[in-house]
């Protein structure tokens, strides 16, 4: 829903009738109405809305699949539960880079899952915007994904009797595999950036596997000393202004219990942001989040990655990204002898079974002492000339092999 003040008593109101089907072009109607409150004029917005949804105007056997498009995605971002803005930034972009060019002119009604399973082997194949290879099966699959759903949407609304997005197959590929560094990597990074005024935030994120959202948006308040547990209630959004908003997921919202070194960090970083206050008299600003940048003000999610990225090239250590540094925690845990279910109720998954899965590869410690047990009981690197081995079938022997 988009509508702006255009005057006293007067607001300016935009539809989105989906991209022509010859030229692809967007559309959009605009108009100015008469009324006193943003609520009357929401109220116009919606009437003139449902005529477009009847198709009034227009043949409502001719929709496209743009048209379609275009108003899934006006529905699904003022109706009901509002996306995230990141959510709806990525939706806006899969549609114009993926879904629209390669379907977007076809009428609705004719759509075949034929058409659509061209469509995802052509995604398949595609060159990614930096020229490195052919985008991944996960790019495909969110493709696929939010294309289904609009026309999900669309057998609710009545436009199609059954989706044709249910006979297509997506593409497989190997399973992206996590990366993490080993406890001495990340002792030798904390150690080394120490005074940095960021270094809560990562020595934070080894420490408690929170993501850079939940850590970003991490409040003093919600460090409870007491019950020895924060609270994560609140995360940065990736938006360029400074915005928040609750976790994502339900099972996001939870306690993560803290350890004796886990305050001791919380400590210091009081200690660094009471001396940046200082430092910074007046300019202070007061936000109550725990991550700030010397003036107290929220720290920026990208900037926060390049300065770690930076950090990583400059100390040398094995390069990771910052999502990764919640697989070192969820790995060390792991290979520490923790239970699933407990490392599954920090990291905040809805299944153990997921857990499991993303951190499968730290059971390798527990996997090279069973391969080393059993490689010493086998004893077929050492010597098998003494009279163990002549007692075994000989190669003379019938039906050895």
């Amino acid at each position: 829903m988009k509508i702006r003040p255009h005057g006293p008593g007067q607001w300016r109101l935009w539809w989105e009738l989906g991209r022509d089907p010859v030229t692809g072009q967007r559309r959009q109607e605009t108009k100015v109405v008469a009324a006193k409150t943003r609520k009357e004029a929401e109220r116009i917005w919606r009437e003139h809305q449902a005529e477009l949804d009847k198709g009034q105007g227009r043949d409502p056997t001719r929709r496209t699949v743009a048209d379609l498009m275009e108003r899934w995605y006006t529905f699904r971002t003022t109706s009901g539960r509002p996306l995230r803005p990141n959510t709806a930034r990525l939706y806006r972009m899969y549609l114009d880079r993926y879904i629209t060019p390669a379907l977007g002119a076809l009428e609705l009604r004719r759509l075949t899952a034929g058409e659509i399973q061209a469509a995802v082997d052509q995604w398949a194949h595609r060159p990614k915007a930096n020229g490195r290879g052919v985008v991944t099966p996960r790019t495909v699959a969110l493709a696929y994904t939010i294309l289904h759903a609009a026309l999900r949407q669309a057998v609710r609304w009545g436009w199609i009797a059954t989706n044709p997005a249910e006979a297509v197959t997506l593409p497989s590929g190997p399973p992206r595999l996590a990366q993490w560094w080993d406890v001495e990597t990340a002792r030798r990074f904390v150690a080394a950036t120490a005074d940095h005024p960021l270094w809560g935030a990562w020595t934070l994120a080894i420490l408690t596997g929170l993501r850079q959202g939940e850590l970003l948006g991490l409040r003093w308040a919600d460090v409870d000393r007491t019950r020895g547990v924060l609270w994560v209630r609140q995360v940065r959004l990736h938006t360029a202004r400074a915005e928040f908003g609750p976790p994502k997921t339900a099972r996001s919202v939870r306690a993560v219990a803290l350890d004796p070194t886990t305050e001791a960090v919380l400590d210091r970083i009081a200690a660094q942001q009471a001396a940046a206050r200082q430092r910074a008299g007046a300019e202070w600003v007061e936000s109550g989040l725990v991550i700030t940048t010397r003036l107290g003000t929220p720290v920026a999610p990208r900037n926060l990655a390049r300065v770690f990225d930076r950090l990583q090239t400059q100390l040398g250590v094995p390069r990771i990204r910052w999502h990764d540094l919640r697989h070192t925690h969820g790995t060390l845990l792991r290979a520490l002898g923790v239970d699933w279910r407990v490392i599954a109720d920090r990291l905040g998954h809805t299944a153990v079974s997921f857990t499991a899965q993303t951190y499968l590869h730290a059971d390798l410690t527990a996997q090279r002492a069973a391969a080393a047990t059993l490689g010493q009981a086998l004893g077929f690197g050492g010597d098998t000339t003494g009279d163990t081995a002549a007692s075994a079938v000989s190669p003379d022997t019938p039906n050895a092999l």
